[in-house]
C-alpha cells in the first residue's frame, strides 16, 4: 500500500470528525465539517468577519466528483449571503502528511456559488491535516467577482514546533532547542464572536530551559486576531498577559511569575511555510517558533 493509501485509510477510520457513506457503485464518500472564522474584504479595505461552518464531501473512487459547502458568509457592504455548493472540485491528498486539497478540475473561470457572487479560487482550499491538538487545520482563499476576497481559517488549529529559547539572564548561554513532538505544542482557539475577535492559545508540554524540571500546560486568553483577505494571511498579537496553568486541559491558577509579553504569531493560507511564533515569558525568556504540522523524524530523512 502505498504513502497515499495510508493516509487516506487512517483519517478514513475516525469517524468522530465526518461520516462516511458508501454503495456497491463503487463510491466511497466522506464528509467532514469545520467551525471556520472567515473574512471578505473590498477593493478600497472594508472588511467584514463571520463565524460560519464549511464542509467537504469526497468520493475516493472519483476524487475529482469532490465538493465544498460554505453556509453564511458577510459581504464588506454587510449584507449575508449563503455561498452554497461548489461542486466538480478535485481531491488531492498529500504523500508527506495527512492532508487533503481541492482545486477546480476544469478550467472554469467560477466556481458555481451563489449566482450574485461567483467565486474563482485565489489559493487552496487546503482542507484536512492531523496534528498535535487532534484537530483538522483548514484554510480556504478566493476571489469573487467584483473584487471582494476571502480568506478564511478553522477556528480551531493546531501544530507542532521548532523552538528557539533564549535565557536573557545568560546571554552567553546557548539557545534552548526543541524539536520534538512532545514539547512546547501550539493549539489556537479563535472565538466565534467576530466583533471582539480574540483567541485563546495554548502551549502544551512547555519547557523553556534545559534546567526545568517539569514541562507545563497553559494558555494565554484575550489575543487579538486578525485575517488579511487579500493575502491570507492570519496574525494574532497581545502586548501582555498573565497565562493560566491548565491541568487535564482545565483552566487553573494564574501564573504571575511567567507573565507572556510581546506576544505575536503568523500563520499562512494553505500552510503552505511554518508558521511563526514567538514571545517573552517571565521577563527572561525569549521564545521564537516555526510553527509545523509534522515534526521530522530520522527515519523520515532516510527515506
Amino acid at each position: 500500500m502505498n504513502k497515499t493509501s495510508v493516509i487516506i485509510a487512517s483519517v478514513l477510520a475516525t469517524a468522530a470528525l465526518y461520516s462516511c457513506n458508501s454503495d456497491d457503485n463503487n463510491t466511497y464518500e466522506s464528509t467532514f465539517a469545520r467551525n471556520m472564522i472567515v473574512a471578505v474584504s473590498d477593493p478600497a479595505g472594508t472588511t467584514k468577519y463571520t463565524a460560519t461552518v464549511a464542509s467537504f464531501t469526497m468520493d475516493m473512487y472519483s476524487p475529482q466528483e469532490s465538493k465544498m459547502v460554505i453556509a453564511t458568509i458577510k459581504k464588506p457592504d454587510g449584507k449575508i449571503i449563503n455561498m452554497g455548493t461548489c461542486e466538480n472540485l478535485t481531491l488531492g491528498a498529500s504523500t508527506t502528511q495527512m492532508d487533503y486539497t481541492f482545486k477546480p478540475n476544469t478550467a472554469t473561470t467560477y466556481l458555481n456559488f451563489n449566482e450574485d457572487m461567483p467565486a474563482t479560487l485565489s489559493g487552496t482550499l487546503s482542507a484536512l491535516a492531523w496534528n498535535v491538538s487532534r484537530t483538522s487545520n483548514t484554510s480556504i482563499k478566493m476571489t469573487f467577482s467584483g473584487g471582494d476576497r476571502m480568506s478564511a481559517f478553522g477556528a480551531d488549529l493546531g501544530f507542532f514546533s521548532n523552538t528557539s529559547v533564549i535565557d536573557t539572564q545568560n546571554p552567553d548561554s546557548e539557545p534552548f532547542i526543541t524539536n520534538d513532538v512532545a514539547t512546547n505544542n501550539v493549539r489556537i482557539e479563535m472565538s466565534a464572536d467576530t466583533e471582539k475577535k480574540t483567541a485563546n492559545v495554548y502551549m502544551y508540554q512547555a519547557n523553556f530551559d534545559k534546567e526545568m524540571k517539569k514541562k507545563i500546560d497553559f494558555m494565554i486568553e484575550g489575543v487579538k486576531y486578525d485575517i488579511n483577505a487579500e493575502s491570507g494571511v492570519l496574525t494574532l498579537r497581545i502586548d501582555e498577559a498573565i497565562p493560566y496553568l491548565l491541568t487535564n486541559n482545565i483552566k487553573g491558577d494564574p501564573m504571575p511569575s511567567y507573565k507572556i509579553t510581546d506576544f505575536e504569531c503568523t500563520i499562512w493560507e494553505g500552510f503552505s511555510m511554518p508558521g511563526l511564533f514567538k514571545f517573552t515569558c517571565g521577563g527572561r525568556y525569549e521564545l521564537t517558533a516555526s510553527l509545523v504540522e509534522k515534526i521530522s523524524k530520522p527515519e523520515d530523512d532516510k527515506e
